[in-house]
């Protein structure tokens, strides 16, 4: 553990690695801002509008853990994860930039599903370079540098819907397509993953002699899935069914939020899609420091404080119902996301019973955080459907508020409760 600490943080290696996940975000925070208006041309039913937005978390629940496992038994000259990027980014960039120029309710989610399987392609390779790269000890603060990265997606985002979606909405969709295609530009000239600590880890052995893979080496879906039900593994498990009620309701505020400003508080789509601007600034001044000290002190601590900001942001935004009081909301919201997102998926990863199998098991995760997403809106929308739009922050903070109790039955084995071994 001694000669662990002493290794250094290479920010630059992360932020190159970062890139790979922000082409993905930055495009997936502006369909969440702006897809639903374009689905309220044709349906009236929040409820509807939040389950099509949920459709792609559906895909992502059977689509992630097969890529991110397909990942890790992948072999190529160019390495694991980056053949998926190769193909993904550009698909999805191009049917992303095509959502605009839907004509009717069915090319709209023909379009939709061709941007979101593309998309999804790519999405656990990208992040499962993390802790193919950083060691587990700066997990959390490359974590945290990616959610930056996300965080400042948020913002690209809502810029454009602040200063370009009321009048020029194709182009407003073409931008983060072609910044997708930088990022990829930038990520295949920069990251070789031949030089990554997991392929300089298999050499090794091969070496060694300590590995001959044969198809019994290959990893395995079902048992990896098996394992987080064993009772030593029950900590993994609560983990996920916290994440899981946090993204149901972190999932619907961000589908719902633009069609809350318009019914609840009378605004336009573009001003209402822009209040997710200060949230994302707060985020990306926060999440690092968040992530640094949480490997300090206890990532297991921090993360069950960022449900309680979470809870206090929702209780806010349900009392004070104006646009500064929304606004204020969704950034305390955010400051509890940083507390939860920079440790979640670090946890899982360090604590992974097999950890030859990051990508399967980051599959896993979003099985977990998909399914929440595929619920959320859809669960949260109904709500609404019955209680109006302005009881739309009381209705989603009711699942976070359950999470809560599930964070703190986590209890993680006596040797990692440290911080440097979470």
């Amino acid at each position: 553990m001694e000669t662990q600490t002493k290794r250094k943080f290479k920010a630059g290696t992360v932020f190159f690695l970062s890139l790979a996940v922000f082409a993905q975000e930055i495009s997936f925070n502006f369909y969440d801002s702006q897809v639903p208006p374009l689905l309220a041309k044709y349906i009236g039913s929040a409820s509807i509008i939040g389950f099509i937005m949920g459709i792609d978390n559906l895909i992502g629940l059977f689509l992630e853990p097969i890529v991110g496992n397909l990942s890790d038994n992948t072999k190529t000259k160019i390495g694991k994860r980056i053949p998926y990027l190769l193909i993904g980014i550009p698909l999805s960039a191009i049917a992303f930039s095509l959502i605009p120029f839907e004509t009717s309710l069915l090319s709209l989610m023909i379009i939709i599903l061709t941007y979101i399987t593309t998309m999804l392609a790519f999405k656990a390779p990208a992040e499962s370079l993390v802790p193919d790269f950083i060691v587990p000890e700066h997990r959390s603060k490359a974590n945290a540098l990616i959610k930056s990265m996300t965080a400042f997606s948020i913002i690209i985002a809502a810029l454009l819907s602040e200063f370009l979606v009321d009048d020029f909405l194709h182009i407003s969709f073409l931008i983060p397509a072609i910044i997708m295609i930088i990022c990829l530009i930038i990520v295949l000239t920069t990251v070789k993953e031949k030089d990554s600590l997991r392929v300089q880890m298999e050499l090794k052995e091969e070496e060694s002699g300590e590995q001959k893979e044969s198809p019994q080496d290959k990893v395995s879906f079902l048992k990896s899935f098996g394992a987080i039900f064993q009772r030593e593994n029950r900590h993994i498990l609560f983990l996920l069914i916290s994440v899981f009620l946090m993204a149901v309701s972190w999932s619907s505020v961000r589908s719902l939020l633009t069609l809350y400003g318009v019914n609840a508080l009378g605004m336009t789509e573009g001003d209402a899609g822009g209040m997710s601007l200060y949230a994302g600034i707060v985020f990306i001044l926060l999440v690092f420091v968040i992530a640094y000290f949480s490997e300090k002190v206890n990532r297991l601590l921090f993360f069950r404080i960022g449900f309680v900001i979470f809870i206090i942001g929702f209780a806010l935004g349900f009392a004070i119902r104006t646009e500064f009081g929304t606004i204020l909301s969704t950034c305390i919201i955010a400051v509890g996301y940083g507390f939860i997102g920079a440790n979640a998926i670090v946890i899982l990863w360090n604590h992974e019973p097999n950890q030859k199998a990051t990508g399967t098991y980051t599959g896993i995760y979003y099985i977990f955080f998909y399914g929440a997403y595929t619920v959320g809106g859809f669960i949260v929308g109904g709500l609404v459907d019955l209680t109006g739009w302005n009881y739309m922050f009381i209705d989603a903070g009711i699942f976070v508020t359950i999470g809560f109790i599930f964070a703190m039955l986590i209890k993680p084995p006596k040797q990692v409760e440290k911080a440097t071994d979470q």
